[in-house]
This record gives C-alpha cells, structure tokens and sequence, in this order.
C-alpha cells in the first residue's frame, strides 16, 4: 500500500486514523469522519450477485454481535449503526460508530465478523503486500493511539478516505 500526500494541509489526528484503518485493514472499502456528530462511518463493499440476498442476515448478524460486545465491556454507544446498501453491481455494508465509545478492540472484532460472515464476497484490496506482523501491531497501536486523541477533541475537519489502484486517498469535505 502506498501512501502518496498531494499539497494541502498536513496530515492530523482524523485524517491519519482513517489512514491508518484503511493500511490495517484491507476489508475496508472507505472510511469518513463526521466530527459533528463524532461518528466514523465504514464502508465495506461486497460482491453484489454474491452477497445480496445474504446481506440482511449479515447485518443483523453484525449488529446483534456489536451489542453484545457493548454489553459485555459495559458500554453505551450513542451511536452504533448497520446499513445494508444495495446498488449497481456492488452492495455495501455501512457502519456507523461514536468515536466516545469505539475501541481498536471493536473494529478488530467488526473485521473478524464480516470475514466470517462475508468472507469471500468482501471486495478486498489485496495487492499481495500483506502486512508483516511487526507492521500489523504497529498499524494498531497507531491506531489506538489516534482514536484516543478523537475522543480528546481538536480535529474538526470531516474527512473521507478510501482506496484507489493501491493508494489510499483522503479528502476534506
């Protein structure tokens, strides 16, 4: 995965989260951040003759598994969201989450959900540079560590990142 910066602002807190979730995390179609309403939304992007007529059940499925992970780490999300999408050749599962309550433990367990339950129809950028282990864990501490800073406030730009012929892009809206 290359990561290219065109002239523009530097990189902050919000833009090299999504950033780092998109290098960490191939299954993810494109990631935004909403700093209004404090959310992060997820977008991942299926094979739609595959997935359509499973991608109610895989939502239902991901969701339901989310609330009991909330109330399991005794949490109350203000926002925790599943949206099936349906569109020309593609479906995409849309997730929204509070940056308050959402953990790297949370988004490793939403990737573990959808590769179980999606598994193959998950579009994937895959350019054979899986990440190596040391690079893996550095991604998440990176990650964690960006997610804290969120929460703390001070980034108020919205931001949308995804990924396009092996590079990953982020824009301000």
């Amino acid at each position: 995965m290359s990561l290219r910066f065109k002239q523009g602002p530097e990189v902050n807190g919000s833009m090299g989260l999504l950033i780092s979730i998109l290098v960490r995390y191939p299954e993810v179609g494109t990631v935004n951040y909403d700093p209004a309403r404090r959310v992060l939304k997820f977008t991942f992007l299926l094979q739609r003759e595959s997935s359509k007529d499973k991608l109610p059940a895989i939502a239902q499925g991901v969701k339901t598994a989310l609330e009991v992970f909330h109330e399991l780490e005794g949490l109350s999300p203000s926002v925790t969201s599943v949206e099936p999408r349906l569109g020309d050749g593609l479906a995409s599962l849309e997730v929204y989450r509070d940056v308050e309550s959402l953990s790297l433990n949370e988004i490793a367990l939403l990737i573990d959900l959808l590769n179980q339950q999606a598994g193959q129809v998950i579009l994937s950028e895959d350019e054979g540079e899986a990440l190596q282990e040391e690079e893996r864990l550095w991604q998440e501490e990176l990650i964690s560590h960006m997610l804290d800073s969120l929460k703390s406030g001070g980034y108020d730009q919205q931001v949308y990142a995804f990924r396009e012929e092996g590079r990953v892009m982020v824009y301000n809206k």
